[in-house]
């Protein structure tokens, strides 16, 4: 039978003794607790669900979690679109900047720029590659604003494919040096300089997460990288956004330190719900159509 503690990792013990429990009493520190406050259940693992939180469940954060609640009026303060840098070059459906309707948002974040490392082990801000006259979509779209005000356009850096390949791990080699966070931040600045834009949106997906290039210093790290953003674009004397795009699943969101990042500069994050359910939903009852 597999499990932490004595019971099972004593003289009886056969294989990886050593191991410790996610959380709790087994875990090493012991007591830890689980990332995001969640759950600790009684076997040490992290959750959210009664299996978690119910009978048995270690720690302070055991029941149903607090619903914070926020005023009716909130909702449309802030609608934010997000616009794909490769809607023109599809061969149905071709949609330019100029086919957008953005009256009815506040913000409109631009999909994707990337970055490369420099010969001078610096960074820099480029664009995506495979996207024809990306020069022109990015001036096409900052200038909506000319007839839409109360638009601010931001650029979105990133994307899930960039965590993909030889640039996997590009995020965490960046935002691992303080010269590296610098060097980059100050190509972001120079990038909003020259295009117009209001801000950037910061889309690593995900730190730490080892499937997706990541290395444990990461939470950290993306920390620093916003603080140090923030200083670069606060000293340009242009008044720059910064937001971030977080999971909604806890298996990636349990690698973000939220308040940290918003404390260190960031504006808000961008949750990222619209995967909550898709195809993939079809054979399950509780989720597929009923006709």
């Amino acid at each position: 039978i597999c499990g932490y503690g004595k019971d099972f990792c004593g003289d009886t013990c056969i294989s990886n003794c050593n191991a410790t429990a996610p959380c709790g009493k087994d875990a090493s520190p012991v007591n830890a607790t689980c990332p995001l406050n969640v759950c600790c259940s009684e076997w040490g693992f992290c959750g959210t669900s009664d299996d978690f939180c119910s009978t048995g469940c270690q720690g302070d954060f055991c029941g149903p979690p607090t619903v914070p609640s926020c005023s009716s009026n909130d909702v449309l303060q802030r609608v934010i679109g997000y616009y794909e840098g490769w809607a023109t070059n599809r061969t149905c459906d071709s949609w330019s900047p100029s086919n957008l309707a953005v009256d009815g948002l506040t913000h409109l974040n631009y999909a994707f720029a990337t970055f490369q490392p420099t010969e001078d082990d610096g960074w820099l801000v480029t664009p995506m590659s495979g996207i024809v006259d990306e020069d022109e979509i990015m001036n096409d779209l900052v200038n909506l604003k000319s007839n839409s005000p109360g638009l601010s356009v931001y650029l979105s850096i990133g994307g899930w494919s960039f965590n993909d390949g030889d640039t996997a791990s590009y995020w965490s080699d960046m935002a691992s040096t303080a010269a590296g966070r610098m060097s980059w931040s100050k190509s972001v600045l120079f990038t909003l300089q020259q295009y117009g834009f209001d801000g950037v949106d910061l889309d690593w997906e995900y730190p730490v997460a080892t499937d997706r290039g990541g290395s444990t210093e990461d939470t950290f790290n993306y920390v620093y990288l916003v603080s140090t953003l923030r200083q670069v674009l606060d000293a340009s004397g242009t008044s720059y956004g910064i937001t971030f795009t977080t999971p909604a699943s806890y298996w990636y969101l349990q690698y973000f330190d939220v308040p940290g990042m918003l404390s260190a500069g960031a504006d808000w994050t961008n949750l990222m719900t619209y995967d909550l359910h898709g195809v993939w939903d079809g054979s399950d009852m509780y989720v597929e159509p009923r006709f």
